[in-house]
């Protein structure tokens, strides 16, 4: 029987590295390459199995044939949001402290109170030593002065932000002009007139804005539009 290589032509390009492979060799390889994959069940046979972890949807996707929920791959299943639980602590004596609970979404550097002893004055407590300083850790004069100054310009910067939110939008508008002097000669000249005054000497100046004064401008609704027309 004549093989079919002898009417093939001949390669144009060989390899002298590639090396024989028994026919051991490649059972071997066969048999490890299919022991590292699940048994999947061919189609027509699923029934009663059910897909657990990603390995048994292989490379494709959902089996249809079985009536359940299915995640290949993980795609379509919801995320588990973050949860906000916190884990319980004790203290050196074994008793629950509470401390992550109230410094829960609190800055690092705040202060926060949340046991008993922290209500007692600290020259009546148990614990305190009379020969230290009730306030052992306090600021020098340079870290006051940065305090106070830090805190006074948050506290300007928070009622120039209310003040220039109330005030009339107006009033920042109109720029304050100085008063004018205006001479004044009334056209009837006598004793009985003008206080028998010839002349009058007349301040002009702005008239101020009142904040509270309501709008001048009435705002009236646009007029509605029309309805659609009737279905014909």
């Amino acid at each position: 029987m004549s093989s079919i290589s002898q009417f093939l032509p001949e390669p144009k390009h060989t390899s002298n590295q590639r090396q024989p492979v028994d026919a051991v060799g490649e059972s071997t390889l066969v048999v490890a390459h299919d022991t590292s994959k699940r048994n999947i069940p061919g189609y027509g046979e699923r029934k009663g199995w059910v897909p657990k972890t990603n390995d048994d949807f292989g490379d494709g996707g959902a089996y249809p044939e079985i009536q359940m929920l299915q995640y290949p791959l993980g795609m379509g299943r919801k995320r588990s949001k973050k949860s906000n639980a916190l884990a319980k602590q004790v203290d050196g004596s074994g008793n629950t402290s509470y401390d992550a609970l109230v410094r829960h979404n609190r800055r690092p550097d705040e202060v926060v109170h949340s046991k008993y002893k922290d209500m007692i004055p600290l020259r009546q407590r148990a614990d305190f030593d009379d020969t230290q300083d009730a306030i052992p850790e306090r600021p020098d004069a340079e870290t006051v002065r940065e305090t106070t100054e830090r805190t006074k310009l948050a506290l300007e910067k928070v009622m120039g932000g209310r003040i220039s939110a109330g005030a009339h939008k107006s009033v920042g508008s109109v720029a304050i002009k100085e008063p004018t002097y205006v001479r004044y000669t009334p056209n009837q000249q006598g004793a009985g007139f003008n206080s028998g005054a010839a002349q009058r000497i007349v301040r002009v100046s702005d008239m101020p804005l009142d904040p509270m004064e309501p709008p001048k401008i009435r705002h009236q609704k646009k007029a509605r539009k029309p309805a659609s027309p009737p279905a014909p």
